[in-house]
């Protein structure tokens, strides 16, 4: 399944504006199973910081997500501190996986920010959320201009993007 994105600026003025997708995907998948019993899977080797949010703002801290690895587990306090917000991946695709067997695999090329979520260690899904822009940062000007991430097309500009998802 491909979901794509496109848009145009037929206007005269430029026009400002950000992507962000939010799919959610169960996890477990079946009753007798736990959400860590599962992984996320990068293609490539990471080294990433998540940045830390706080009532839905960027406050500037980061933690340590992955060193040299593939792998992460989705372990019950992973989304304790909310979302990972992850940029400059060297990896286009993350599959979750249980052992050996992968279940889903998100292929996101091109997006430069990508979000993993799940609202608590009850929660049966994990959001895998490949942006096109970001949370706003605690010292933002509130000029959405200026936001980081945020795209600006010029009169009769377009633009796409577009991640797939594959299911085991």
């Amino acid at each position: 399944m491909t979901v794509g994105y496109s848009v145009s600026n037929p206007g005269t003025e430029n026009l400002y504006f950000s992507i962000g997708a939010h799919p959610a995907f169960n996890c477990p998948l079946h009753a007798d199973e736990k959400r860590s019993d599962y992984d996320l899977v990068f293609e490539k080797l990471e080294s990433i910081e998540s940045q830390l949010i706080e009532s839905g703002i960027r406050t500037g801290d980061t933690k340590p997500v992955l060193n040299n690895q593939t792998t992460l587990k989705i372990t019950d306090d992973l989304f304790e501190e909310d979302a990972l917000i992850l940029e400059d991946l060297k990896s286009d695709s993350i599959t979750i996986q249980k052992g050996e067997k992968p279940i889903l695999t998100m292929h996101f090329k091109g997006f430069p920010y990508f979000g993993i979520w799940s609202k608590n260690e009850q929660s049966p899904f994990v959001c895998l959320e490949p942006w096109f822009g970001i949370a706003d940062h605690q010292d933002h000007d509130h000029d959405y201009k200026k936001k980081e991430g945020v795209i600006c097309l010029e009169s009769g500009e377009d633009f796409q993007c577009n991640y797939s998802l594959i299911i085991y």
